[in-house]
């Protein structure tokens, strides 16, 4: 997997929804599989290719890293990205807010083999579900 941490640079203020919002030092992180692994461990050759592939189209090529200078059983991203400043199209994952799971909750996701979920958080005031946005590279366009 690879784990990219990035940074908004510029420009430093968007107008959103009418209003000006400084995203300056706004942190994103992102990751990208590169190896799907069968039940017992053996390397799915299949879908790691498949990994490598959109590994390639989406980050590294658009920053004319070439395949060759990849080592895909331990990717050194230090090597490859530290200190470049990428221009990205930057997008927000929206979520709403949970509670913490009740012991209810708990048990209930564990029967299912499923990660427990708390109830959605609502504002006291008005109702309205409360919603958190995560930063996230929508695209790549390359190294500027």
């Amino acid at each position: 997997m690879v784990h990219i941490k990035c940074e908004v640079v510029a420009p430093t203020e968007y107008e959103i929804d009418g209003e000006n919002v400084n995203l300056a030092g706004v942190k994103t992180d992102n990751y990208y599989t590169t190896q799907h692994k069968f039940e017992d461990g053996s390397i799915d050759g299949v879908k790691t290719e498949d990994d490598h592939d959109r590994v390639m189209k989406m980050l590294f090529t658009p920053l004319d890293i070439e395949e060759s200078a990849i080592d895909w059983d331990n990717i050194n991203v230090e090597l490859l990205l530290k200190g470049k400043v990428i221009l990205t199209q930057m997008s927000a994952e929206v979520t709403e807010q949970h509670k913490t799971p009740t012991k209810a909750q708990v048990d209930a996701a564990k029967a299912k083999g499923v990660r427990p979920v708390g109830d959605i958080m609502k504002n006291p005031k008005t109702g309205r579900v409360l919603i958190q946005y995560k930063p996230v590279i929508k695209q790549i366009f390359g190294v500027a």
